[in-house]
């Protein structure tokens, strides 16, 4: 909603971290599909697994029935939700060298960071 961002993901895929763990490939995050309430905030309260958007159509739990899903059905989740959203990724990319500038006079650049190509990237906020 008319927000500058971007997501750096390390790889290739969304999510690509739940390509190789959980090493039993089962997440300990329940997909608690049936509440027994018909209140949509209540069920996403229990909804471990699915990402926040006011869009009800695309929610983990139409991608497994399982009480602990498998890794790839996250997989999958995760790419058809960047894919729906158009999120902005930027694939292969990594990050080192994220440092906080308290004393900046450009308030945009609070955080800076280096990409593998030792590209500045500077930015207000930042989530890890």
């Amino acid at each position: 909603m008319g927000r500058d961002y971007v997501i750096f993901e390390r790889n290739s895929v969304p999510g690509s971290f739940f390509e190789k763990y959980p090493r039993h490939r089962k997440l300990i995050s329940i997909n608690k599909r049936y509440t027994g309430r018909k209140n949509r905030e209540f069920n996403l309260r229990h909804d471990w697994n699915s990402l926040l958007t006011d869009d009800f159509s695309i929610l983990f739990t139409n991608y497994s029935k399982e009480y602990f899903p498998q890794a790839d059905c996250l997989l999958k989740y995760l790419k058809d939700f960047s894919e729906k959203f158009k999120l902005k990724v930027k694939f292969n990319t990594k990050i080192s060298d994220i440092a906080y500038n308290k004393n900046v006079a450009n308030e945009r650049c609070r955080f800076t960071m280096k990409d593998q190509m030792e590209r500045s990237i500077c930015c207000r906020v930042l989530c890890c």
